[in-house]
């Protein structure tokens, strides 16, 4: 028998097969963390790559909501076919109103600008962004810009205040719907984190109800300091409005309590719900 003949089984040779083994190993070790990197890539790159749909209609319509119909589209299909993370929504009825109106919304990671997509291009949606995601999250900064989206400077507490003002009286205007991640920062806690007090301010101001809009813990099937991301389920509840009419600013503390609570109890209870079904 030959040398080379030595160095193969069945025709492959040996340093192939170990290859394959080692590979095989590695993933298996490592398949936590390959499957959380490769969906958040995936995640990024179909945001990126959908933006394209609103830049380009923007230079037709302007900037209007509405461009943002084929990203939502895109990004949705992305979700269900490559992620594998289920969405159920539950009284999308609530969004469809031709009414004013600011959602406030959970904040746990970075997907849940995915929850919000599942709602679809609901009329007048828009949504309240920090100042330096226009400039540094690529194409998908721009394509919020050009979907009418409002850009706040966080780090200027005066500048926010006159660009909300001005987002006030259009949005009063235009009968939007802009959505705020109200407790202003991302949170994977079994609780809320205390609420910023922006979304509720604009709401008193305008005279506009609250539309809270929250969605279940991803807490069993996505862990960012393990690097887990599996497939899992997501409850998005749309709640009943919460009036504002005749509230003064000596409200807004009880409002904000008022609407922490009901939004945390929904929280508990889809997630609660969502838990048991697995």
């Amino acid at each position: 028998m030959s040398e080379t003949e030595n160095s193969e089984v069945f025709g492959i040779s040996y340093s192939v097969i170990l290859s394959s083994l080692v590979v095989g190993i590695v993933t298996w070790i490592f398949y936590d963390k390959i499957q959380f990197f490769g969906k958040h890539l995936i995640a990024n790159l179909s945001w990126q790559f959908f933006s394209i749909f609103p830049i380009l209609a923007s230079l037709f319509y302007g900037r209007i909501p509405e461009n943002r119909r084929l990203f939502s589209i895109g990004v949705q299909l992305t979700n269900k076919y490559l992620i594998g993370t289920k969405y159920i929504v539950r009284n999308q009825k609530y969004l469809e109103d031709d009414k004013a109106c600011v959602i406030v919304s959970n904040h746990q990671s970075s997907l849940d600008g995915n929850f919000m997509v599942q709602l679809g291009n609901y009329k007048g949606s828009i949504v309240i962004l920090k100042k330096s995601l226009l400039y540094f999250s690529g194409l998908l900064g721009l394509a919020f810009y050009c979907s009418g989206s409002i850009f706040v400077d966080r780090g200027n507490p005066e500048t926010a205040k006159k660009s909300l003002n001005s987002a006030r009286e259009e949005v009063v205007r235009k009968k939007l719907k802009p959505q705020f991640y109200a407790e202003g920062t991302r949170h994977m806690g079994k609780e809320m984190l205390p609420f910023k007090k922006g979304a509720f301010v604009m709401a008193i101001q305008a005279q506009i109800p609250i539309l809270p809009v929250v969605a279940s813990s991803y807490r069993h099937f996505y862990d960012k300091k393990k690097k887990v991301f599996k497939q899992g389920t997501v409850i998005v509840t749309c709640l009943p409005p919460i009036p504002t009419t005749g509230l003064t600013m000596s409200d807004l503390n009880d409002l904000i309590d008022r609407v922490w609570k009901q939004m945390q109890e929904t929280i508990d209870n889809t997630t609660e719900e969502v838990e048991n079904s697995l």
